[in-house]
């Protein structure tokens, strides 16, 4: 079985703070978030936004993609590595940086179903 997700789509609060913006999120937030308890792995993304998936789909307007695999199998597990999240958040072993845009943050977890298939090409 493949494993659950937290994905967050991200960008920084502007231009100007892009580049402070990326090296908080490398740097800091992705390792202080890889190091709570349920996270497996966590793998950041620059989205494309100017390739065209298929005719009329469009993807998330954000700039920037953050994967972080877990280690839940429940709702409730789920439940309690968001909490964990919040935790860290608020006692300072994770922070939230000025540079993160958090008027235009998109969220999602989502739980696994079915088994997981290896494309051709892997």
């Amino acid at each position: 079985m493949h494993n659950a997700v937290m994905l967050a789509f991200t960008g920084p609060t502007s231009p100007q703070t892009e580049n402070a913006y990326n090296a908080w999120y490398d740097d800091k937030h992705l390792p202080d978030v890889a190091n709570i308890p349920g996270v497996i792995r966590a793998s950041r993304y620059k989205l494309v936004h100017d390739v065209e998936t298929l005719p009329g789909v469009t993807g998330p307007h954000q700039r920037y993609l953050a994967i972080y695999e877990l280690t839940a199998t429940t709702k409730e597990e789920l439940s309690a590595f968001c909490d964990g999240l919040r935790a860290a958040l608020a006692d300072g072993r994770a922070d939230i940086d000025v540079t993160l845009d958090m008027a235009d943050l998109g969220a999602s977890i989502g739980l696994p179903i079915g088994e997981s298939l290896r494309g051709v090409s892997a």
